[in-house]
């Protein structure tokens, strides 16, 4: 009686590792490549990005929604937040970037300094 307890105990200790590993809390992160240096235009207020369409499943795994990344001008008025994202090798090599009344951030596959740079520049433009 003791064997067969220790084995169904045995099995479902087994089985339990098994659920964990396959649920998708537990999967990696995408892997972002680096992506050659983008210089995109710049107009008071506006710059222009390189950005992917993305989403995020109910544990908050990036993923995909566009194919390709693609250029978009942008008001630099309306990001309210720009985040250095890492992937699941511990690169930076972009930012999802938070733009007001619009419910998902855009991945910016662009490194923040360039990032930052553009958004300095269309803002010092504007001033001037």
């Amino acid at each position: 009686m003791g064997k067969l307890l220790r084995t169904i105990g045995g099995l479902f200790v087994i089985g339990g590792i098994l659920v964990g590993f396959t649920y998708p809390q537990f999967k990696d992160l995408p892997i972002i490549k680096k992506m050659p240096t983008y210089r995109g235009n710049s107009f008071p207020s506006f710059s222009e990005f390189r950005v992917q369409d993305v989403e995020f499943d109910k544990f908050g795994v990036l993923m995909f929604k566009g194919h390709e990344p693609y250029e978009l001008l942008i008001n630099v008025d309306y990001i309210e937040r720009v985040h250095r994202y890492e992937d699941a090798k511990k690169t930076d090599y972009s930012c999802l970037l938070y733009i007001r009344d619009y419910e998902t951030p855009l991945l910016a596959r662009m490194e923040y300094k360039e990032v930052y740079s553009a958004i300095r520049k269309a803002s010092e433009a504007k001033v001037k």
